[in-house]
């Protein structure tokens, strides 16, 4: 029988956490599970980034969870995806390169290149750091021209 784990993004943290899913009030959370059994308080985690381990390991032992980018090799990149009660790597440019990960010898020859919740958050912080830079420079802008008619009582 297969271990039921699940893993979670803290944005608050910055880290992943590794453990039992629960769900209160609509907040989810991971309950850590260390070596030796023991667990402590719920961390909070982000919905979009709950995935659950699949059971299998890549080529270099590490697990594959839902959600993980896997390098099959040839320039094949695959997403792990829960579909009809299985377990599969698609692959979404091409449908022939997606397979089943029903057993170790089709998960042994992946590695894992990432997550797509990791892609999604370095694409979310680069569009704020943007924002933030575009933004930054209009306030100076607003405060300049609105100190300088308050200082020259102009009527707007």
């Amino acid at each position: 029988m297969r271990e039921i784990k699940f893993r979670g993004y803290n944005k608050s943290y910055c880290k992943w956490y590794y453990g039992w899913l629960s769900k209160i009030q609509n907040r989810y959370n991971v309950y850590p599970v260390y070596e030796d059994g023991r667990t402590f308080y719920p961390i909070k985690v982000e919905e979009d980034s709950i995935g659950q381990y699949t059971g299998f390991q890549d080529k270099n032992g590490t697990k594959i969870y839902e959600g993980d980018i896997l390098n099959a090799g040839f320039g094949i990149i695959q997403i792990v995806v829960f579909e009809a009660g299985q377990w599969f790597a698609k692959c979404e440019k091409d449908d022939n390169f997606s397979h089943s990960l029903y057993s170790e010898q089709n998960s042994s020859h992946c590695e894992i290149i990432g997550n797509i919740y990791e892609e999604k958050l370095e694409e979310y912080e680069r569009l704020m750091k943007v924002d933030n830079q575009r933004h930054s420079k209009e306030p100076t802008k607003i405060g300049y021209v609105a100190r300088k008619r308050r200082s020259k009582n102009v009527k707007v």
